[in-house]
């Protein structure tokens, strides 16, 4: 193996979910999985399902710029949840893919997640973050 230093890091992922980090890469949660199923009970409000209103939330041109791809299983509909029941952390928290997380915490800095990863955020249109998406779920920042 090549001895020296290192110009990057490779890592491949799949699937959604989230971990909160810290602005220097360190989990401030457990990581909450793309099959985490809260998303589909009773919201307490009677109004459907934590999902529906959850996208009662968006607009039908949000809906158009991801994709029409809102699912159940959604990362962002899974922060709404954590966001209405007070489990996002205090502070600079950022929501990042399990593989965004390893990353930031290996290399000690700050976390990185491209728009296009499974965080199912992305505006097709620009290529960036449909940042109404993370508006609607409660959460502010983005990595």
């Amino acid at each position: 193996l090549a001895q020296g230093p290192c110009d990057g890091l490779v890592m491949c992922g799949q699937m959604g979910g989230l971990i909160f980090v810290g602005p220097d890469g360190r989990p401030l949660s457990p990581y909450y999985s793309w099959r985490d199923q809260r998303s589909i009970e009773p919201h307490p409000s009677g109004a459907g399902s934590w999902f529906d209103v959850y996208s009662a939330k968006l607009s039908e041109d949000d809906q158009t710029a991801i994709g029409r791809e809102l699912r159940a299983g959604s990362t962002c509909v899974l922060l709404s949840w954590l966001a209405e029941n007070g489990r996002v952390p205090a502070g600079e928290a950022y929501p990042v893919t399990l593989v965004d997380a390893v990353m930031a915490s290996l290399c000690g800095t700050s976390p990185s997640t491209e728009p296009t990863e499974g965080l199912g955020m992305v505006n097709l249109h620009t290529g960036d973050w449909h940042r109404p998406l993370y508006e609607a779920a409660g959460a502010a920042r983005l990595p």
